[in-house]
């Protein structure tokens, strides 16, 4: 498995975790609130706990800035804030 495809299934299983949907269901073209239902608490939720696990400093702010809508783009969000420190 690629890092890429590590970073994913980990920003997956984090989201699944907290909004109770199913694993199945998180996929990179997921739309976070059309898709999966999730609202700013739910997505700031699960940026803490990527926070934490990852050792980064993304903020909700900087999410909803960048327009970030997708599971995907979210990811790679993630890997270039990981990249960066």
């Amino acid at each position: 498995m690629t890092a890429a495809a590590e970073l994913l299934a980990l920003v997956s299983r984090v989201i699944a975790d907290t909004t109770g949907n199913d694993l199945e269901e998180v996929v990179a073209d997921a739309l976070f609130e059309d898709d999966l239902g999730m609202s700013e608490h739910e997505i700031e939720l699960v940026i803490l706990k990527l926070n934490k696990k990852l050792g980064i400093h993304l903020r909700l702010k900087t999410v909803l800035e960048e327009e970030i809508e997708t599971v995907g783009e979210f990811t790679q969000m993630i890997a270039e804030e990981s990249e960066l420190g």
